[in-house]
């Protein structure tokens, strides 16, 4: 095999678009070879079945018929003259417009307790402009609830007091939600819930296990012996 018959991608044209690989963009290119018009839309309809097969996934997309002659043209550089049942768009921006920057979260905005989340900032600020009293005390509960799991979910070998939780409570709503209000005012009116974070599961060390599995293996060996010494049968005296 000579040095100059292989053939490489990266001495090919660029593929604009990789789900319909490089024998479509061929096709493509042969079509707009092809004589007259005629033939070029035939070509150009058997090569749009084509692309569906190759991308099934288009068919979830609102007109993707539309999008799949869009795409056509936009392999063909805008060179195909064909009968196309759509207009022929003008340029590649047209067909892929470009998306907007997302926007990177500001560094330096002021979350007051990080351990606890932004998002615990924004529902304290919704309990607060709650007129309906029992929804603010119900919801002021869930919001102490949160936060005890949320300390135990990421220091699994501390505790936080009570006293602390409220503390941060009353910074973090500037002094407008009171667990202790919270729960007063439900108990007075008989709609006072327990809520109690559930004990962390007891494991065992594998240590204790191992010991264990022995002495029950062990326990039961004689009990098998004795059984099989029983089933012997005895000699009988000679007649």
């Amino acid at each position: 095999m000579g040095e100059h018959s292989l053939n490489y991608n990266t001495n090919n044209e660029p593929i604009i678009f990789r789900e319909y690989g490089r024998n479509v963009q061929k096709m493509v290119q042969a079509a707009i070879q092809l004589e007259t018009r005629q033939k070029r839309t035939a070509a150009a309809h058997a090569i749009i079945n084509l692309m569906v097969q190759l991308n099934p996934n288009l068919k979830n997309i609102e007109e993707y018929k539309h999008k799949l002659w869009d795409q056509l043209h936009a392999i063909a550089d805008f060179k195909l003259d064909i009968d196309a049942p759509y207009p022929v768009p003008e340029n590649l921006e047209q067909i892929m417009p470009k998306s907007a920057d997302v926007p990177y979260p500001n560094p330096t905005s002021n979350v007051k307790r990080g351990n606890y989340g932004k998002n615990l900032e924004a529902l304290i600020q919704q309990t607060i402009g709650l007129e309906n009293e029992r929804k603010r005390a119900e919801l002021t509960r869930l919001i102490v609830y949160y936060m005890h799991l949320v300390h135990r979910t990421w220091n699994k070998d501390s505790q936080i007091s009570a006293d602390t939780i409220k503390h941060d409570l009353k910074r973090l709503s500037h002094g407008q939600l009171d667990i202790d209000w919270a729960e007063k005012w439900l108990s007075e009116r008989g709609l006072l819930k327990p809520m109690s974070l559930a004990p962390p599961p007891i494991q065992q060390s594998k240590g204790s296990n191992a010991q264990k599995q022995p002495s029950s293996q062990s326990g039961s060996s004689p009990t098998r012996k004795r059984k099989r010494k029983s089933r012997k049968k005895k000699p009988q005296p000679p007649q």
